[in-house]
């Protein structure tokens, strides 16, 4: 005879008894959690903005030559990597934290 498993897998992509059990063990951490998950956020709009920077640094700055322009584009890209390295540092070792 086979033994039967207790918890019926679905299948679907998006289960709602899975993530309610989970809300079970998360609600010591909630507070470490949101800030994890806002990390998480925070890391993909970094990382998606940086192109933007990219882009008008070619389209506008090095294509009318415009060297201050392109000064102040490059500060704000290594700001823009100083912060996401920051932010996905803090990301991981919050998330690597909450894990143990």
């Amino acid at each position: 005879m086979k033994k039967e498993n207790a918890h019926k897998v679905s299948g679907n992509l998006f289960d709602l008894s899975v993530l309610t059990r989970l809300s079970q063990y998360i609600r010591p951490y909630r507070g470490y959690f949101i800030l994890q998950v806002s990390l998480t956020l925070l890391t993909a709009i970094l990382a998606t903005v940086k192109p933007y920077f990219v882009q008008h640094a070619i389209d506008h700055e090095i294509a009318n030559g415009d060297l201050q322009g392109l000064y102040v584009i490059v500060s704000i890209l290594i700001g823009l990597l100083v912060a996401h390295t920051i932010v996905y540092y803090a990301n991981t070792y919050l998330a690597d934290w909450i894990g143990q």
